[in-house]
């Protein structure tokens, strides 16, 4: 799987994650991200890191992207992650929805006449093809033709102009590992490599997101031993006891962070979902059950190959085992 290149640049513009993650590149210089997506069949360490913290700016940049007539619905920021269980009160992550609202709401004013433009356009090839479908005359036929290349170019100019304006409203700068009081109100990051309770954050200008990868793939699938498939209650304590470290040493940006987002690619028990309401912080869990749609159809796609690849090894040991006895 090829990650789709236009994507890559707007997540990727500066080319900082790709020096960040040069041992993923096939000679250590080329753009990284195209051969951890092309290659990637597990998420461990780093990759699984960087695969929750892209994905999310990822959906960030798919909602204020769309026009006002596609865009979905969004109350929440676990909305961004379809199929996550929310586990606490989600006031704060409602409010910093509205952030990505605001943010959408200026593109679609910055390309309003773009968008008029476009849809009188439209409306006027609808009408000209329903008047070569009564009745088809060479003359008809050409003014159709000519009126479909006018049409391509004003829907070139318009998804020009909201991409212009995702960038001057909107898009995310992704930084140097490093923690958030270090960069500007639309940056995000993974932490320095040791940080405990925290793998990325995401600025999302008055707040901040924070992310945690727990419950590592296993098993001979995931090229690592092990089979324990269970994210368990113990692990979601371990999980948020280090997220509330964390929250301690950020000390004066703490009461910005409007929750933890848990990504595991273990499956929870309803015990261990539970048992994440019981931080201070909401908490977003996408566990493995969800991962294809939180993630989205590039992220999930290899969480679910990944997935699949791993059970298949374990019923063929299963019967290699059946069959010596």
């Amino acid at each position: 799987m090829r990650f789709p290149k236009p994507l890559l640049r707007l997540l990727d513009p500066t080319r900082k994650l790709a020096r960040m993650f040069q041992p993923y590149s096939v000679d250590g210089h080329g753009p990284a991200l195209d051969n951890i997506f092309k290659t990637c069949r597990d998420y461990h360490g780093d990759v699984q890191e960087m695969v929750q913290l892209l994905s999310f700016v990822n959906a960030c940049a798919a909602y204020v992207l769309l026009t006002s007539s596609s865009r979905p619905k969004l109350e929440s920021l676990a909305d961004l992650r379809p199929g996550a269980r929310v586990a606490g009160d989600d006031t704060k992550l409602r409010a910093a929805a509205e952030v990505l609202k605001a943010e959408a709401e200026a593109i679609d004013r910055e390309t309003e006449e773009q968008r008029r433009v476009f849809e009188n356009v439209s409306l006027q090839v609808e009408q000209m093809q329903a008047r070569v479908n009564q009745r088809r005359t060479t003359e008809s036929e050409q003014n159709l033709s000519d009126a479909c290349v006018v049409l391509k170019r004003v829907s070139s100019a318009y998804v020009a102009a909201r991409h212009n304006a995702f960038i001057k409203y909107s898009a995310r700068r992704i930084c140097e590992k490093s923690g958030p009081d270090d960069h500007g109100e639309r940056d995000a990051a993974l932490t320095v490599k040791g940080t405990k309770g925290v793998d990325a954050w995401l600025n999302l200008v008055v707040s901040l997101y924070a992310m945690q990868c727990k419950g590592q793939e296993g098993g001979v699938g995931a090229g690592r031993q092990g089979d324990d498939e269970t994210f368990k209650p113990v692990h979601v304590k371990e999980a948020l006891a280090a997220f509330g470290k964390w929250l301690r040493e950020l000390k004066r940006d703490a009461d910005k962070v409007v929750g933890l987002e848990l990504l595991t690619t273990k499956r929870m028990t309803d015990a261990s979902k539970m048992t994440a309401a019981d931080g201070t912080q909401p908490v977003v869990v996408v566990a493995r059950d969800v991962l294809l749609k939180a993630l989205g159809l590039v992220f999930g796609g290899i969480a679910a190959r990944c997935h699949k690849t791993a059970e298949e090894t374990a019923q063929k040991k299963a019967r290699a085992a059946d069959a010596k006895k």
